[in-house]
């Protein structure tokens, strides 16, 4: 069996960094939803075309910006889970071997 070294610091800085993505695109998701309640600029075809395909668009750049809150949330919660499980690894280890825990 291979030894895994884990090392905590370099993980909870990545950790960190997620955190700080994730801040940033609920930023960006408050100017996204601006993008979905765009209204036509006159009261004719083209003008409602474009108001409901720039909706449309703006729509999918929230879905997108969810859908990747959601990814990297779902990482930090591995990570973090990893730190956990490593960290009552470390604790369980040196108790058996008599060390402080």
């Amino acid at each position: 069996m291979n030894a895994v070294e884990v090392d905590l610091d370099a993980v909870e800085r990545a950790i960190s960094g997620y955190q700080s993505v994730i801040e940033d695109l609920l930023a960006l998701h408050q100017d996204i939803r601006f993008l979905t309640q765009i209204r036509p600029p006159g009261d004719d075809a083209p003008s409602r075309v474009y108001a409901h395909d720039a909706n449309e668009r703006g729509l999918t750049l929230l879905e997108a910006n969810t859908a990747l809150s959601d990814t990297i949330r779902a990482r930090i919660d591995k990570l973090t889970a990893v730190v956990a499980q490593y960290r009552g690894s470390e604790h369980g280890n040196a108790l058996i071997l008599g060390g402080k825990g």
